[in-house]
């Protein structure tokens, strides 16, 4: 699935595989190489059951943290220094697949759409400032 924005003369791209999540670096490899792009101009968006329901981190790159999806990315991609936006789904509790797989409680919801209509902002700022200063701002 994707989609595509165009700020400033600049398009941007918007892509989620469909793939399963533990393949997913397969996909975005493949995104990457038939638009030409450096692994460092792409920004890789993942759930993370690390972080508390509500956060977001930016990072400029670092390692997968467990997240299975971003392994797999990073290792396709062949280089940890790739941007990230976590968003936290935890804490987790119990075995992490059913965790995983378990629909949000009612009150988890309301929390979780307003996560991602943060990170939504995050992104489309991103189109227009920098790295630096859109962690400034949604880094929690």
């Amino acid at each position: 699935m994707e989609a595509r924005a165009r700020r400033d003369g600049v398009v941007h791209f918007l892509q989620k595989p469909l793939t399963f999540m533990n393949m997913s670096g397969e996909a975005v490899d493949l995104f990457r190489v038939q638009l030409g792009l450096a692994p460092e101009q792409l920004l890789i968006v993942c759930d993370d059951l690390d972080l508390p329901l509500g956060t977001i981190r930016i990072r400029r790159g670092g390692g997968h943290g467990g997240q299975k999806g971003l392994r797999s990315v990073l290792e396709f991609l062949g280089t940890q220094q790739v941007a990230r936006m976590r968003l936290g789904i935890g804490p987790k509790t119990g075995d992490a697949v059913d965790f995983v797989l378990a629909p949000f409680t009612d009150e988890e919801q309301a929390a979780a759409a307003e996560t991602f209509s943060r990170a939504a902002d995050a992104l489309i700022e991103l189109m227009g400032a920098s790295l630096d200063q859109v962690m400034n701002r949604y880094n929690q």
